[in-house]
């Protein structure tokens, strides 16, 4: 019988053979304390949401939906990653959100209600496939999860864990599925025609949610990877930080993203990988999830 211990080391296992291979295929790498915390997460991931990881049937499931029409007429095709559980009669649909904790992704359920939608009527309708809860899991931990990690004690860790919901439901709505394949066509014909325009600064100051504390800059931004080269950011940094000039200002986001040392490591570790005279165009680099 397979214990917690044996799945966690055959976690640990896969997780350097995967680093591997993906550093080795794109060429690039991450510092140590990157790389340590994306295994933690996972690790803690495996310990809170055992029981679905354990029964995921399907996993990686890919969903599309073809010959889309934006507004101005172009054709596109969604696309979708999702994993499945079958339990009995009951099917359940997930959707692994990596770089999300759950205190943020209440304050973006909205949009996540239109894309789990979408994914339902492509897994129900095309497919013909029965479907009966959607969910989102959330797998980064909670700032108070993380600040019980910092802390090392295990009495907190255990408090914190348990409190810890990573797993948020989606209700099935299938009037959102039309107004998310519109929402999608409006994107993209926005970058068929070259319209960049970050959100206005004001937008990024306002509550993620009515009622929230936390702004649209703090909650969303912060997971956009072009956050630095946005003339919305800079400006949203400054207004909440006065009395600093603009280059502390940028500087201090930089170090909210890593450290200098942190920053030197990244580049030591990649120019180890690529060597100097292999540097990537910067046409091969993948700005990522930027939504």
């Amino acid at each position: 019988m397979t214990t917690s211990q044996d799945m966690e080391a055959f976690i640990r296992d896969a997780f350097e053979t995967n680093y591997e291979r993906i550093r080795l295929e794109t060429g690039r790498a991450v510092t140590p304390n990157i790389k340590d915390a994306a295994l933690e997460q996972v690790l803690l991931y495996y310990r809170r949401m055992r029981d679905v990881a354990e029964n995921v049937t399907d996993t990686e499931v890919k969903l599309t939906l073809p010959e889309q029409r934006t507004p101005q007429g172009r054709r596109f095709t969604l696309e979708g990653v999702v994993d499945i559980v079958r339990e009995g009669e009951r099917t359940v649909m997930y959707d692994v959100k990596t770089h999300l904790d759950a205190d943020s992704a209440q304050g973006q359920l909205g949009q996540y209600v239109q894309q789990l939608n979408l994914y339902a009527h492509i897994w129900q309708g095309l497919r013909g496939q029965p479907l009966d809860e959607t969910a989102i899991i959330a797998t980064r931990p909670t700032r108070e999860l993380r600040q019980a990690l910092r802390d090392g004690n295990p009495a907190t860790v255990a408090t914190a864990l348990e409190k810890w919901q990573p797993c948020l439901g989606i209700p099935l709505d299938a009037q959102a599925v039309g107004e998310t394949v519109v929402r999608f066509g409006e994107v993209v014909d926005q970058i068929e025609e070259r319209d960049f325009r970050p959100p206005p600064v004001e937008k990024l100051r306002a509550p993620i949610r009515p009622g929230a504390k936390q702004p649209f800059g703090t909650a969303v931004c912060a997971n956009c990877d072009v956050r630095f080269t946005c003339n919305s950011y800079r400006q949203f940094r400054l207004q909440t930080t006065p009395g600093q000039t603009p280059d502390r200002v940028m500087q201090a986001a930089l170090n909210e993203y890593a450290s200098s040392t942190e920053q030197g490591q990244w580049v030591d570790a990649n120019m180890g990988t690529l060597g100097r005279n292999n540097l990537p165009d910067e046409t091969d680099l993948d700005l990522g999830d930027t939504r």
